[in-house]
């Protein structure tokens, strides 16, 4: 009998399931096939862009507010790229969060290159997003435990992770199944492997965040991605309340498959998402360096161009100063080209305090928009 309030006996991976007990093996084999079909074409159009990160850096912030947003810290894109371009001393709270968020997806991917999916690049993700509780990049020692809020205020015990002191024991178990097992193909163990992870809930704090970026740093190890490019989280934030109650009914009930599937559904939908924005985001690009290029009147010295578009679709908010910073460019010329290519409509500018921002709308449409078709 479950008891919420009584530290979980999580079992070793792997789960009690094979896929052969499905019960709609065929259509479940149609869904994972089109699943991974969406992963292995966004990995082929990275493949194909020139210079990936010029584009992948805004997508990470992105994926950085998506994620944040399931923990309830709230920003827009807009807000969280103004204040990049700030000391760390005058940003928002929430931007802080979402930026710290950047910081762990790619420390992770660095860590990832040394270590694999170990303890070690667990802890160095977890360090990168400087929680609040608990000390960052270690694992708790004292129990806690996930309520969920009632609506006269109180709250309720709905999942008593497992003592601290087998947290190294199952984590080592975890690395062992991430790493060794070849009984189920690559989405379904990154699928099992999330649910182990955050149901190991190995810190005080910041173990969904910690979570989200594993499972695309596995499918990285895995080989289904070159880069940390599939951005699960504005499917989960989307689908916050049943990827919770999936979460807890394979705890509960051993409901392995309707969480699988969950998954898989997800993993497909934001490769195709993820996929169709760099494609917009990078046709746009090289436009904009032809159109620049050939044109005789334009105010952008013409060996700048290229360094200037990319800087404005990497950075959709910037400044003059910040762009100095990012591109080498004397910051009067930034500003020159900046007013430039707000003239000529390709940029939008607003003042802010003591900042003039200049914006590339068609970036940040790109980004705000869910541009990917139903999965």
């Amino acid at each position: 009998m479950y008891n919420p309030k009584q530290a979980f006996d999580l079992k070793d991976l792997p789960p009690p399931i094979k896929l052969t007990s499905h019960p709609n093996l065929n259509a479940f084999f149609a869904l994972a096939n089109k699943a991974q079909k969406a992963v292995s074409e966004l990995k082929g159009s990275l493949s194909n862009m020139d210079n990936p990160d010029i584009l992948l850096n805004s997508l990470y912030l992105q994926e950085s507010i998506s994620s944040s947003a399931v923990e309830n810290i709230h920003t827009t894109i807009e807000s969280a790229l103004e204040d990049e371009t700030k000391p760390e001393k005058e940003r928002s709270h929430a931007n802080k969060e979402v930026l710290n968020y950047r910081d762990a997806l790619l420390g992770g991917e660095k860590s990832l290159e040394k270590y694999g999916l170990s303890s070690r690049t667990i802890k160095a993700i977890h360090k990168n997003l400087k929680v609040n509780r608990g000390v960052p990049g270690e694992f708790r020692e004292q129990q806690n435990s996930l309520t969920n809020e009632l609506a006269d205020g109180s709250s309720q015990v709905i999942y008593t992770p497992p003592v601290h002191r087998d947290i190294n024991k199952l984590l080592g178990n975890w690395e062992s199944f991430a790493d060794k097992n070849e009984d189920f193909i690559p989405l379904i163990k990154t699928a099992i492997c999330h649910y182990q992870f955050e149901a190991i809930h190995p810190f005080e704090d910041g173990n969904g965040r910690t979570g989200r970026i594993l499972m695309v740093l596995q499918l990285v190890q895995e080989g289904l991605l070159d880069y940390p490019a599939l951005f699960i989280s504005g499917y989960l934030s989307e689908f916050e309340k049943k990827y919770k109650k999936l979460l807890l009914e394979v705890t509960i009930k051993n409901n392995w498959w309707d969480f699988i599937e969950f998954m898989i559904i997800g993993f497909g939908h934001q490769a195709a998402h993820t996929q169709h924005a760099l494609h917009k985001l990078d046709i746009a690009r090289l436009e904009l360096i032809i159109k620049l290029t050939e044109d005789k009147k334009s105010a952008i010295k013409k060996s700048s161009i290229e360094t200037v578009i990319n800087h404005i679709f990497a950075n959709p908010t910037t400044h003059s100063k910040f762009m100095e910073e990012e591109t080498g460019i004397h910051w009067q010329t930034c500003t020159k080209y900046l007013n430039y290519l707000s003239e000529i409509k390709i940029l939008s500018q607003e003042k802010s305090g003591r900042y003039r921002f200049f914006s590339n709308n068609l970036a940040l449409s790109a980004l705000n928009k869910n541009l990917g078709n139903k999965f």
